[in-house]
C-alpha cells in the first residue's frame, strides 16, 4: 500500500496517536476491499473476525430498533476483537459504495502472534474509541474495609514501550537473556504472545499458569533447548524464583499500566488496586 494510506488512516481517531512505525504494521495487516451498494459487510450473529475502517463511502449499521450510519474515518466491527470469536450484534450494509479496509483473520499477523502488550493496547484504544476515555469502578479499602468509587481517564495511563534493543530483538527472533536468581543460571526466553496468554488461562490454578506461562516463554537453560529438562526445572523451582523470574521477564515487556494507586476518602490509607478488566470494562451498559 501507498504512502497515501497511512496518511488516510492516521486521519481515523482510532489510529490518530499511532506513529508512522506502528501506522506501517497496521497497514501490513489491512487488506483493501470494495463493497458495491446494498452488499452487505457483517451479518448479524455470525462468528466476527475483524473491524472495517471505512475509508470511503457510509454504510447503514442496522441495530435492533433503528438504524445508523457510518462514513469515513469510523470503524465498524470493532466489538469482535474484544473476545475470541464474538458473534456479530448488527448487520452492516453498503448506502453509498465502499472501500474499507478489513483487519481481520485473513491478514497477517494474527492475534496469537501479537505481544500481549500490543494486543491490549489495541482492546484498550477500541474501548476508548467506542465508550469514551472516562471510567469508574467500585473498590475495597485495605485498611478500614470501607467501599467506594474510584474513577480515572483511561487515555492517561502509563504505556511502557519496548526500549529500542528488545524491539530490535523481537523482530529479529533473538532470544532475551535473564537468571535464575537463587543460582544465577542463564536463561534464555522470549516475549509473551497472546496465545501463550489463551493457553495458559486453560491451566485449573494460579500456580499452575504461572508455570505454564514460564514453560511457553523460555528457550533455553543455561544453553540447553531440552523441553524435558526446561520443565523439569520448571517443576523442581521454588515459587520465589518462577516469580522473579517472570517479574524480570515481564519488566523487558510493553504494555499499559493497569496498577492504580488509589486513596480511600474514609481514612485516607493509600493503596494499589488493579484495574478490573472484566466484561462490565470492555462492554459496559
Amino acid at each position: 500500500m501507498e504512502r497515501s494510506t497511512i496518511d488516510a488512516l492516521r486521519a481515523v481517531p482510532l489510529f490518530a496517536e499511532l506513529d508512522d512505525e506502528a501506522l506501517g504494521h497496521v497497514v501490513e495487516i489491512a487488506a483493501p476491499v470494495e463493497h458495491p451498494h446494498g452488499a452487505v459487510l457483517i451479518e448479524r450473529g455470525t462468528p466476527g473476525s475483524g473491524l472495517f475502517v471505512i475509508m470511503d463511502g457510509t454504510v447503514g449499521i442496522e441495530l435492533r430498533h433503528r438504524t445508523v450510519e457510518a462514513g469515513p474515518g469510523e470503524t465498524v466491527g470493532e466489538l469482535s476483537l474484544l473476545t475470541d470469536h464474538a458473534a456479530r450484534v448488527a448487520r452492516v450494509l453498503a448506502v453509498t459504495d465502499v472501500g474499507p479496509y478489513q483487519l481481520g483473520e485473513s491478514a497477517l499477523p494474527k492475534w496469537d502472534d501479537v505481544l500481549i502488550g500490543d494486543k491490549f493496547y489495541c482492546f484498550l484504544a477500541i474501548r476508548i474509541a467506542t465508550y469514551g476515555s472516562d471510567y469508574e469502578f467500585k473498590t475495597q479499602c485495605g485498611a478500614c474495609r470501607a467501599s467506594f468509587p474510584w474513577a480515572l481517564k483511561l487515555d492517561e495511563l502509563p504505556v511502557k514501550r519496548l526500549n529500542a534493543e528488545d524491539a530490535e530483538a523481537f523482530r529479529s527472533g533473538v532470544p532475551l537473556l535473564a537468571k535464575v536468581p537463587s543460582d544465577g543460571r542463564e536463561v534464555k526466553f522470549r516475549l509473551s504472545l497472546g496465545k501463550d496468554e489463551r493457553i495458559a488461562a486453560k491451566a485449573r490454578t494460579t500456580e499452575n499458569a504461572l508455570v505454564k506461562m514460564m514453560s511457553l516463554r523460555i528457550l533455553e537453560l543455561d544453553g540447553d533447548a531440552d523441553r524435558n529438562k526446561i520443565q523439569a526445572f520448571l517443576d523442581d523451582c521454588n515459587l520465589d524464583d518462577l516469580t522473579k523470574l517472570l517479574k524480570g521477564f515481564d519488566a523487558r515487556d510493553c504494555g499499559v499500566e493497569t496498577s492504580l494507586d488509589v486513596e480511600c476518602p474514609e481514612c485516607f490509607h493509600r493503596h494499589v488496586v488493579t484495574l478490573p478488566l472484566g466484561l462490565a470494562f470492555w462492554l459496559p451498559n
